[in-house]
């Protein structure tokens, strides 16, 4: 076993120690063999934030991150501004943002709209409100201020590709 195995068996112990401490509540909830995926989920999606957003001159935060099936949705804060980004797990496991968009990301709809199943998109928005309900006043207000809708990747149900606003 080398070093890059120990360390990430390691990370993956300590994530979920982390999470069953911090969401005991939604882990209680989640058949036992749920939890780790959901886990491993949130902090592949966090990184692709990271990588993919974060600018020295303006670090991003992402929270809360809440999965479902295939789909999740990712708060982030960066300087003064906030937004949710949906993302969808594609058949080979890797994450993908779809779009970000501010408060319209916390309703059904919207989810249904991008391609979520409905039974997701409930769950999905449920999870997030539960979720959001965590943080602070200041902050969870910020993920709203994202203005409109901007499809960044994937395919969306009507047939139109890349990037647009709505």
């Amino acid at each position: 076993m080398n070093l890059h195995s120990i360390l990430r068996r390691m990370l993956h112990g300590v994530l979920l120690a982390c999470a069953l401490c911090a969401n005991s509540i939604t882990a209680a909830a989640e058949p036992p063999a749920s939890v780790p995926a959901r886990i491993e989920a949130e902090h592949a999606i966090r990184h692709l934030l990271m990588q993919t957003f974060d600018r020295p001159e303006e670090r991003l935060a992402v929270e809360p991150v809440v999965v479902r099936g295939r789909h999740a949705i990712a708060g982030w804060i960066q300087g003064p501004r906030g937004g949710r980004a949906l993302l969808r797990q594609d058949e080979h496991g890797r994450w993908q943002v779809l779009l970000c968009a501010g408060e319209a990301l916390r309703t059904a709809p919207l989810l249904r709209e991008s391609g979520v199943p409905a039974a997701e998109a409930t769950a999905l928005a449920a999870a997030l409100a539960e979720a959001e309900k965590g943080l602070p006043t200041g902050r969870a207000a910020l993920l709203s201020t994202f203005e409109g809708v901007v499809r960044i990747s994937g395919k969306d149900p009507h047939g139109h590709h890349g990037h647009h606003g709505h």
